[in-house]
């Protein structure tokens, strides 16, 4: 879990718009309403992924893994309503 976290960590740094290398994570995830993501009522997202050298659009759903006691078993913001991190993970 440790090298989730560092890793999007890396996203704490200021982005440099004209490379789309350093688009903040939650740039990334769709649908958007004035740059960030917002909540799906059917719970279906799009992720735009760099994946072997080009940029991929990925279907995904908001189903997160809990463990018996019903706890998230993926990073999560103290932010309420903030799904980015869990939907990337």
């Amino acid at each position: 879990m440790r090298w989730v976290i560092a890793a999007l960590s890396f996203f704490q740094k200021e982005p440099r718009m004209h490379d789309a290398h350093d688009a903040r994570p939650w740039q990334l995830i769709f649908p958007q309403e004035h740059g960030l993501p917002v909540t799906n009522a059917v719970g279906k997202y799009c992720v735009k992924l760099f994946w072997l050298g080009t940029w991929r659009k990925v279907t995904i759903d908001d189903t997160f893994p809990v463990n018996e006691a019903g706890q998230l078993l993926v990073p999560r913001s103290t932010i309420p309503g903030e799904l980015w991190p869990m939907l990337l993970a």
